[in-house]
């Protein structure tokens, strides 16, 4: 009897003790994970597009001058794979992308103002396809149309996670009905 219950200890503290080391490795890639989540995060730079309001027109506007800017900014980057270097770029160049996002505003009968900023700015929790980035301030080039009191897009412009969604966009602009009453669309 004494050695089935040696045995019983044995067996229940060689279950403890494997149980133990499987939490121990479900926190330490758990950790990991997180880690990496957090270092990818750090090498992004994101690109946030605020329209002047949240009429139908203004959210049509805000979209055509966010695949004008992803355009843009795809130019400026072209292979580039370094964040810094990116934000180098973006940031010379600032002027070039606030100079073409004023351009289509204008082409499209607006007269609102555009202004690019770069800098840190707040973003939530987003899920894309194929990851999830944490809520936080990220390195950012903001696209402020008019007010920018409007609903807002958001992508990552470095990588260029975001430029494949112009891949298969029209080329074309869009003339948007200021109006209101149709909703109808007219390619330019």
């Amino acid at each position: 009897m004494a050695r089935n219950s040696l045995k019983a200890r044995f067996a229940f503290a060689l279950a403890i003790l494997c149980m133990g080391t499987l939490i121990g490795f479900t926190i330490l890639a758990i950790q990991s994970s997180l880690n990496s989540d957090k270092a990818f995060a750090e090498n992004l730079i994101r690109l946030h597009v605020i329209a002047h309001s949240n009429s139908p027109q203004d959210q049509d506007l805000k979209l055509v001058v966010r695949d004008e800017v992803l355009r843009e900014a795809g130019q400026i980057l072209g292979d580039i794979d370094n964040k810094e270097r990116a934000y180098e770029l973006l940031m010379k160049n600032a002027e070039r992308l606030e100079t073409r996002a004023q351009e289509v505003v204008a082409r499209l009968g607006f007269d609102y103002p555009v202004e690019v900023k770069m800098g840190q700015y707040v973003f939530p929790y987003r899920e894309y396809a194929s990851m999830a980035l944490p809520q936080g301030t990220y390195d950012a080039v903001r696209v402020e149309i008019g007010a920018a009191a409007g609903d807002n897009w958001w992508c990552v412009l470095f990588p260029p996670l975001c430029l494949a969604e112009l891949e298969g966009a029209n080329e074309n602009l869009v003339a948007i009905d200021k109006e209101g009453s149709s909703g109808k669309r007219i390619v330019l």
